[in-house]
């Protein structure tokens, strides 16, 4: 990959972009968004594809709209349709791109968009409390069961990091000591 902070930070959803609040700070929140969007990055050299704009704003904001942490059915295509009319200032290439993928995301195994992004969520599982909530390899591409135990150790790490650094801080300094980014420049 590696990118720097600089260049992943556009793809980070703020605060104020959160349907409810509440969600900023809890587990489908800004440092879920956050090790998604870095998973994506991975994932997409496992694909051998280029590094897309539009997949990393999905990996980002298809949590954002949700209204509670439990189950939320439409909460995708929430994030789909606001994504379109949103302030984000990417291109609007890049977010209609971005909106696709999520309302494809329920659908489509084929494109390989769709599985970055789902793997990449689905690789962050490790921050849920019970194991039984943690990625399973029958759900997961080839591409993204050869990121299990590294997704893991980052999950975990990054996450025991939070009380001292916060948690986009703790991300960030996780990301660059493992030298998934590096430093800006």
């Amino acid at each position: 990959v590696p990118l720097t902070w600089k260049e992943l930070k556009p793809f980070i959803p703020l605060q104020e972009n959160f349907l409810n609040p509440r969600i900023y700070g809890s587990i489908h929140g800004i440092s879920h968004s956050a090790r998604v969007i870095l998973f994506a990055a991975l994932l997409s050299t496992k694909f051998n594809e280029p590094m897309n704009p539009g997949v990393l704003v999905a990996a980002g904001y298809h949590d954002l709209r949700r209204k509670k942490d439990t189950l939320d059915e439409g909460h995708q295509k929430r994030a789909a349709n606001w994504i379109i009319r949103s302030k984000i200032p990417l291109s609007p290439h890049i977010l209609s791109e971005a909106s696709e993928i999520l309302t494809r995301s329920e659908k489509d195994n084929f494109d390989v968009r769709v599985k970055i992004v789902r793997d990449a969520d689905a690789l962050d599982r490790f921050r849920l409390p019970a194991e039984r909530w943690w990625p399973k390899k029958e759900f997961l591409t080839k591409q993204g069961i050869a990121l299990l135990e590294f997704a893991k150790y980052f999950t975990w790490k990054s996450e025991s990091q939070i009380p001292r650094l916060g948690k986009i801080g703790a991300i960030r300094k996780t990301a660059i000591e493992i030298g998934i980014i590096r430093e800006d420049e």
